[in-house]
């Protein structure tokens, strides 16, 4: 199956929210997002940039449970990476934002050569994982923040990471080293950390279900068992004369599982604008819900609504 995109310019992320049949993509002008079933003749572009500081998103990610689209982009009033959120509506739903800016800024990185090289998103465990370089290396690697972007941690100290991708069932991340023929691993409570090297060179995305990573470069999709890096099966071909491929995404129920009771799952939780479900140990599903307003907004006495 092929889905043509909307975009006119190159699209340089993908990502999808299976339970709603989306797929929201960037390229230079804005943020798309289309029903993955429907043909191109039924599509239609939606969330235009309204931000006329934004040049360009360079890596999207979806919580799929508070309908939470998690961006980095980079500024031409503040030439610095950071993490935005945006949220939108599902099939069938009305918009949640009009007339107002569409954007939250959650965290800005304090100086121009900490690039943020790829984006994860965990709804279950209220988190986001980032892969950062930075120019000399004492600040390059994989952290976390809580959703609503507070509480950075630098979890595992590594140059270059390229690509990350969550095993939502086993709460285990996985990245690409920066060799480009480097898997590694580790559960995301623990910075105990396993790799294994592949038959494949300069690997620059992975994703992940149950037993397989699906890893891409500019001209192949490989399959491997990702618990030992045994069982590589190429399963594209692309002739980088004619086409490149930009990475790989998996469109499968089971790889965006629903966690009972999530506090954001329902209506945002009550929230008028955002939703962020952020790790509390003292609820019985280990999050609790936290309201956010957007850009130029004021979250209110009563939690939810945004003035």
């Amino acid at each position: 199956m092929r889905i043509k995109f909307l975009a006119l310019n190159k699209v340089p992320s993908v990502t999808c929210d299976v339970r709603d049949g989306l797929v929201m993509y960037s390229d230079d002008k804005g943020i798309y997002k289309q029903d993955f079933f429907i043909p191109i003749e039924s599509a239609s572009q939606i969330d235009e940039s309204q931000d006329p500081n934004y040049t360009q998103v360079a890596h999207l990610a979806v919580d799929w449970v508070s309908k939470n689209l998690y961006l980095s982009i980079i500024s031409t009033r503040l030439p610095n990476f950071m993490i935005a959120v945006h949220p939108y509506a599902g099939i069938g739903s009305p918009p949640p934002v009009s007339g107002v800016e569409k954007y939250s800024y959650l965290y800005i990185f304090p100086r121009y050569d900490w690039i943020i090289e790829s984006i994860a998103v965990h709804p279950n465990r209220g988190y986001i994982f980032l892969g950062v370089s930075e120019r000399s290396g004492e600040h390059s690697g994989v952290y976390r923040f809580n959703s609503d972007g507070t509480d950075k941690k630098l979890l595992y100290n590594r140059q270059n990471v390229t690509s990350l991708a969550i095993d939502y069932k086993e709460d285990r991340l996985y990245w690409i080293c920066q060799d480009g023929t480097t898997l590694e691993s580790a559960k995301i409570d623990d910075y105990a950390t396993d790799s294994r090297k592949l038959d494949v060179l300069n690997m620059k995305t992975v994703s992940v279900d149950s037993k397989w990573a699906y890893v891409s470069n500019y001209t192949g999709v490989w399959r491997v068992d990702k618990l030992s890096g045994t069982a590589v099966t190429k399963l594209k071909n692309v002739n980088p004369g004619e086409e490149m491929l930009a990475g790989t995404t998996i469109f499968s129920a089971e790889s965006q599982p629903l966690l009972d009771d999530h506090p954001c799952a329902v209506n945002r939780g009550g929230c008028q604008r955002l939703c962020f479900a952020v790790p509390d140990s003292n609820e019985a599903v280990g999050l609790k819900k936290k309201c956010g307003c957007l850009i130029g907004e004021t979250l209110q006495a009563d939690g939810r609504t945004c003035v």
